[in-house]
């Protein structure tokens, strides 16, 4: 997977049934192989009630679902995040923002959602921000109030993680962003890797950060999401 070429189309007169069997061979089976799902576009007159029976299902399956820094809403303008000097993170939080407004986690408590390659260093102001807009501008949320009691912040505490590559600046915030939501990656073998210096990179970034922070966010918080075993 992660090579944009393994997509399935939901179309209005397709089995929901066995749609979502295929889906979920496709993203439990072998997740790494080459027949791992990459995208997922379903019909639109089939899409509210198609898509609440996949998010459950995913939960259900221990899916980990990431938005990824190509992804826009402006599709497909995937070649944008590509520009020198891009706000590559802008679609992000609009995403992470409908979800948790829309009450997703309330109902799927256990879903988890990954912010990938879009860096760290916004998701302080971006929480901020929300936890403002909830509990002093009600009129923007739309209605939505937490059944848990909780801030928008804490849905990002407990659902959300950030996968980041390049970002000291975001490293010296993580008491806001919290340590156990974020998570190092070089991104081999594409160009942007920091890979064959990982180690004299990731030195220099987490200049002063305990030891046991740096595994935890280089190590210990992705194999704990995905399952992987440490030796």
């Amino acid at each position: 997977g992660g090579f944009g070429i393994s997509h399935i189309f939901v179309d209005e007169s397709a089995d929901l049934v066995r749609s979502l069997a295929v889906i979920d061979n496709a993203k439990v089976q072998r997740p790494s192989a080459c027949n791992a799902l990459d995208t997922l576009l379903v019909h639109e007159k089939v899409a509210s009630t198609f898509l609440p029976q996949l998010v459950a299902l995913m939960n259900e399956r221990k899916v980990t679902l990431s938005i990824h820094v190509a992804m826009t809403q402006s599709m497909p303008a995937a070649h944008r995040a590509k520009l020198p000097g891009y706000g590559r993170f802008f679609d992000a939080p609009n995403r992470m923002i409908e979800m948790i407004f829309a009450g997703v986690f309330d109902r799927h408590p256990g879903l988890k959602i990954g912010s990938v390659e879009h860096e760290i260093e916004w998701i302080p102001h971006w929480l901020k921000q929300m936890d403002l807009v909830y509990t002093e501008r009600p009129v923007f949320t739309r209605g939505w109030k937490s059944t848990e009691g909780m801030l928008p912040s804490d849905y990002w505490r407990r659902n959300f993680f950030a996968q980041f590559m390049e970002d000291d600046i975001g490293v010296k915030m993580r008491d806001f962003i919290g340590v156990e939501t974020m998570m190092w990656g070089n991104d081999f073998p594409h160009a942007e890797s920091t890979w064959p210096r990982s180690i004299a990179f990731l030195d220099r970034m987490f200049e002063g950060v305990p030891a046991d922070e740096r595994r935890r966010m280089t190590s210990d918080n992705a194999a704990a999401m995905f399952g992987f075993p440490l030796k």
